[in-house]
Order: structure tokens, then sequence, then C-alpha cells
């Protein structure tokens, strides 16, 4: 006879799913779940029908190999650099969902989904089905490219030969982590999940930034009813590139990390997320010593949907933040974006001004008159330094199927490239013009003279 089966209850799985439970019984429950599959799968016939899983799934094409969601047809999700380690069968991530939630101003929730305030995730399947490259950055002098996957893997290749120069392992911490499993820590990963990276501008040091090995760990044969993270290390990292060392784990930022980026005169670094200590909560930006990884200064936002991208100036003097507010009075456009243009000197902020969707990646332009964003995905505004006003715009068409997630200006300041992610669960990229920008200044100015 099983003996997890004496402590069966249905009842026990409603009480579990509208919060009722102490915290021992709920931890006690917790337990037998993790050894229960018939518990696991009540739990989710429970929660919601299989249509509504299925819709979900149905809903979200585009996020199923980000969130880790088994396809209609059964099979897993294919993925490119496979490993023994994560070629199992499809499940659904815990900390993919963590991904997804932006922060919440009430301290009892564990963070914002739309309009949505999560109180919790209280169920995941057992394994980690894939990983993906999530973060690119070309060093300086182009022989390198740095790569980043969900999982915390970074690998320079030599742009040359396509050959691995080096691959980053923080040893130390991958084995002190007490939840991943054994099998996992043979692979060299540098922290639990990379969403950005950035070279320092003599190319000597490579900056990452995301999950720690912590975060990452729940996506592991875990049931648990998740808290929101504090404040700590592993989110922010800075290695050596020649020796491979680790030269800074920064604990600035909970597990909403999205953005790090070094100051064009090399002396600064600053990474873009959210915090959370005993007297403080906020979102912004933590200014770093990037000679000796001390804390300089943080920038908060008024953001409610967190703060997703930074840019330094080339002049290192001024700093673009684009941020995400929720605005659950406004059901036509309940998110829209912020782009500020703050003084690193002082913090002042010199102009703020809104945008449709989200405030995606920020980028300033050679001349360093002009400012590039990405508006929800849908559109790539360019607003002039001086008071944020537009200039020019470039919008998806409406034929176009997917959004628009990521765009990066040449060294040249004459092309644009724009990362598309299709519906299908295709990708592409764009290639625009930016010279056609300066007929628009042009054009401005013409007008602004003859008024």
């Amino acid at each position: 006879m099983n003996n997890s089966q004496l402590t069966c209850d249905r009842k026990r799985i409603q009480l579990l799913l509208d919060a009722r439970l102490s915290d021992d019984e709920q931890s006690e429950f917790e337990r037998h779940l993790d050894d229960c599959s018939d518990c696991r799968d009540q739990l989710e016939a429970t929660a919601a029908r299989d249509e509504i899983w299925s819709g979900v799934r149905e809903a979200l094409p585009g996020q199923s190999m980000f969130l880790g969601l088994p396809r209609p047809d059964g099979q897993s999700s294919d993925g490119s650099m496979t490993d023994s380690a994560t070629d199992r069968d499809a499940g659904f991530s815990q900390q993919a969902v963590l991904n997804l939630l932006a922060p919440t101003d009430d301290e009892r929730m564990l963070g914002r989904l739309g309009t949505y305030e999560v109180a919790g995730v209280i169920a995941g399947t057992e394994r980690v089905s894939h990983f993906e490259v999530g973060a690119l950055k070309f060093s300086p002098d182009g022989t390198l490219l740095a790569v980043g996957t969900s999982i915390g893997q970074v690998k320079l290749f030599d742009v040359r030969t396509g050959e691995v120069v080096r691959s980053f392992d923080d040893e130390k911490a991958k084995l002190a982590d007490e939840k991943t499993p054994a099998s996992w820590k043979s692979l060299r990963r540098a922290m639990g999940g990379v969403v950005a990276l950035a070279f320092s501008p003599d190319g000597r040091q490579l900056a990452m930034c995301g999950a720690s090995f912590a975060d990452f760990a729940v996506s592991f044969n875990s049931v648990r009813r998740l808290t929101r993270s504090v404040t700590g290390p592993g989110r922010v990292k800075v290695w050596d590139v020649g020796t491979g060392e680790m030269k800074y784990d920064l604990a600035g930022h909970d597990s909403h990390v999205n953005d790090v980026v070094f100051s064009p005169d090399g002396s600064m670094l600053a990474s873009a997320g959210n915090w959370l200590t005993p007297d403080d909560w906020g979102t912004g930006v933590v200014l770093w010593s990037a000679h000796t990884g001390s804390k300089i200064r943080s920038f908060e936002t008024s953001a409610n949907g967190g703060t997703r991208s930074i840019a330094f100036s080339s002049d290192s003097r001024w700093l673009a933040i684009g941020t995400q507010r929720f605005d659950n009075s406004n059901s036509r456009e309940p998110s829209s974006g912020g782009v500020s243009l703050v003084q690193v000197s002082s913090g002042t902020v010199a102009w703020l001004v809104t945008v449709p969707g989200w405030a995606g990646s920020v980028e300033f332009l050679a001349d360093g008159k002009t400012l590039s964003v990405l508006c929800g995905g849908r559109s790539i505004r360019f607003l002039n330094t001086a008071a944020g006003k537009v200039q020019s715009e470039f919008r998806k068409s409406d034929l176009e199927r997917g959004l628009w997630w990521d765009s990066a200006i040449a060294p040249q300041g004459d092309r644009l490239a724009i990362g598309v992610g299709g519906r299908d669960r295709t990708g592409s990229v764009e290639i625009r013009d930016l010279t056609v920008l300066k007929l628009s200044e042009d054009e401005a100015a013409a007008t602004a003279s003859e008024n």
C-alpha cells in the first residue's frame, strides 16, 4: 500500500487553492504533493478545467518555449545547443512564471500579470525541459560574441572561427545550491539564468544579469507556494574576460533584474530592476563602480510595472531609463511605458515622457541628440534628447504577425536591427535604414525656421 495515499484529501486541495491552510498544514501538504502524482493531477484538475489549460496554451503560442508549456501534440519543445541534462519532457517552469510578473505595491502579493494581482504560484511539474538563448553581445572590437542562455550558461565564441573561447562557471555558488539536482551540477553555469550581457568598453570585463541559482532551482521537481524574493547576490555578476574569473557578485536586486550596461568611459556599471529589503522596496537603476564593485547610488522610478531598460549617453553624463506602468482604470490601454533622461551625477530627471505599451530597449544614436525606444512591441520612436519630443517613428505593419521584441543600432548609426517574434513560433530580424531620420530632422529644422 502506498503510504502517501493515507493523506490524500480532496478537501485539502481546495483549502490550498483558497489559501485557507495554516503555514504548517500547507508545508505538510506540499511535501505530500512532491510524492503523490494523483494529488498533483487532482490539483491541476481542480485549479482549472482541461479546456482552460488548452486555452492558455493557445493564447500564448509565442511564449510556449519560454514557459515550457507542453505542445498540443504532446511533443517537447525543440532547442538548439542541447544538453543531456535538459533533454527531457516538456514541463511548466515556476521561474518562467515569475519572470513574466511585474512588481506589485501590495506586499502580500507575488507580482502582477497585466492588471491582475498574483498571490502565488502553487504548482509546477517535475522537469525543466529546455533552454534558449536569452542574450547576445559582441565585444567592442567585434572579435568575440558572448551568448547567454535561460539556464545560466555564458559562452564566448570566436566570431571568425565559431569556436568556443571560454565558458564561464560559478562552481562555488552552483554546488552550494541545495535544490539544484546533482545531474545539473556538472554543467558549466555562470548563474541561474541570463537575460542581458554587457562588455566593458575595453572588452576586458563581461557583466551579466538575470536569475540566481536559487531563483532558477524552483523549476526542479517541486511544488511550492512561492514568496516574493528578496534582494541578494547571484543576479548581477562581472567577470574577467581574459581569465574567466568572477570579479564581482553584486547584491542589488531581487529576482526581477532586466538589464545591465557599462558607461562608455568604463567607470560605471548600471543595472535595472527591482529591490526588496526589510526596509525598502522599489524599482529603478542601481549604479556601481566598475573598478571596485561598490554601490555608488540608486535611481528609483515610480513605475509599478518595473524598470525594463537602460542606456548611457556617449559622454557617460546621462542615463536613459525605460519603464512600464499599469493602470486598472484604463481598460483600453492598461499598460503604458515611460522614458526618462536622468543626470548621472545628481539623479535629476531632465524629462519624462509616456510611450505606448511599455518602454523596451532604449539606445542613444551616434549623434547623441536622438534616443530610440521600443514601444510596446509595435513601434520604435526616436526622441530628441533635449526635451524627449518625438522626431520620427517606425511602426509595425498591421499585416505583420507577431511583435517587435528587441532592437539594436549599428555602431555607425546608419542601420537599425529589429528582432521579431512571430505567433507561429518563428523569429526573424528586420534591418531598417536610419538615414531617413536625418531627413525628418532637416524637415523639422526647416519648419522651425519658417515659424
